[in-house]
This record gives C-alpha cells, sequence and structure tokens, in this order.
C-alpha cells in the first residue's frame, strides 16, 4: 500500500476517533447531569418531607440510569467494530443475504426478494455480515409493521464493484432524521413511540468505509426508503 493510502486512512481514522470522543463527552454528560439534579431535588423533599415527589424523582433516576447504561453497552458494541475486519475470503453474496434475512426475519412477517445477479466476492465476511444484518434490522425496526411487507434486495456488478439496493416500502424517513442518521447516539422515534438510541447506521457506515465500500440512503416520508451500497469486489 502506498504511503499516500496509508496517511489518507490515518486522517480518516483519526476525524472518526475525534467525532466520536466528541459526541460520547458531549452525551454521557446528559444524564449524569440529569441525576446530578434529581438527587439534589430529592434532598431537597426530604427535608420538606415531600413523600410523592421523592418517588416520582427516583423513578426518573432509574430512567436516566438505564439509559446512561444503554449508552454504555451501545458504546462498547461500537468500540468493537474494528475487530470484524479480518483477512478477506470467499463469500458467495446470496448465501450470505440469505443467512441474515433468515436470523433477523424470524417470524416470516416481510417478504425479502433477491433480485438481480449476485456474484462471489473476495472481502471481510463478518464485517459484511454485520453491515447486512444491521440494515434489515433497521428496515424491520423502523417499518410501518404491515403484515406481509415487502422488501426488495436488488444485485447487479460492475468490473471492480458488487453494486446493492435495499428497498422497501415503509414509513420513510424525513429529511431532518436524514441529515442526523449517520452520527451516533441520535435519539428516534419508532411506531410504538420509543425513543431508539441510533448506533445500527453509524456502525454501518464505519464498517462500509472501512472495507473501502459507500453506501447511501434516501428516503421520503410514506415512500419508504432505498439503501445502496457498493462494495469492492476485492
Amino acid at each position: 500500500m502506498a504511503e499516500q493510502d496509508y496517511k489518507r486512512k490515518f486522517e480518516n481514522l483519526k476525524k472518526e476517533y475525534d467525532e466520536f470522543l466528541h459526541t460520547v463527552s458531549h452525551d454521557l454528560k446528559g444524564p449524569i447531569r440529569g441525576i446530578k439534579n434529581l438527587v439534589e431535588w430529592i434532598e431537597d423533599d426530604l427535608e420538606q418531607e415531600n413523600i410523592e415527589d421523592v418517588k416520582r424523582n427516583l423513578t426518573r433516576i432509574n430512567g436516566k440510569s438505564n439509559l446512561l447504561a444503554v449508552y454504555l453497552d451501545k458504546l462498547l458494541v461500537f468500540s468493537r467494530s474494528n475487530s470484524l475486519i479480518k483477512n478477506k475470503t470467499t463469500i458467495n453474496t446470496k448465501e450470505l443475504l440469505t443467512d441474515c434475512i433468515d436470523s433477523t426475519n424470524l417470524g416470516k412477517k416481510y417478504q425479502f426478494s433477491l433480485e438481480g445477479e449476485y456474484p462471489t466476492i473476495n472481502q471481510h465476511s463478518e464485517a459484511l455480515e454485520n453491515i447486512f444484518c444491521r440494515i434489515i434490522e433497521n428496515i424491520i425496526l423502523h417499518s410501518n409493521h404491515k403484515t406481509n411487507e415487502k422488501v426488495k434486495i436488488i444485485s447487479s456488478t460492475t468490473e471492480e464493484y458488487w453494486h446493492l439496493e435495499f428497498k422497501d416500502k415503509g414509513k420513510g424517513i424525513s429529511q431532518n432524521d436524514l441529515n442526523k442518521i449517520y452520527k451516533i447516539f441520535q435519539f428516534q422515534i419508532n411506531e410504538a413511540n420509543q425513543e431508539l438510541l441510533n448506533i445500527g447506521i453509524p456502525i454501518t457506515k464505519s464498517l462500509v468505509n472501512k472495507i473501502e465500500g459507500q453506501m447511501e440512503i434516501t428516503s421520503e416520508i410514506n415512500q419508504g426508503t432505498i439503501v445502496i451500497f457498493e462494495i469492492p469486489l476485492h
């Protein structure tokens, strides 16, 4: 590998590391600061023997603590993503995708159709498995939850790249959320009105970059989402 390539990879890693540290230092402060404030309020309430407020704030502390635990768990997942980049192996891409679909679509609620020619490539198998399983999990997590919802996976190749598109007809993503989707720990809301910590897409994007591929997401509200990959064949 040329010195210029090493330098470019080092600069990309440094940029990713700096962004990661900034996000972590900023976002972990929120729950910690919240717990500190709630403890001070409880101290005041105890002096005034305001038991109902104490109970309410203890419940809120529990929620903040759970959020902090989720942050730390997600941090661990993110930090381990580099370990997925190992020696390249020969991969049957259709088998890999089928295995990901079978392992994530356990209720068989979604109809995944594989279209086009699926090549055999020489790539990092664990990284690719993680990439595609996370994308399928995200499709299911943010879908309209309709019975027999259809998702198309369309494959094609050029001389150097494997081109893959995931197309769903789900609820779509707003432009505002699209602008934040690659940022770790951004909150999203699913159909059950639950707050979800966004980490699957940032990890996926990071892994795609590490295997020198490209990833793009386009979406329209109530029209669905398209996730596009270009992965080097070798």
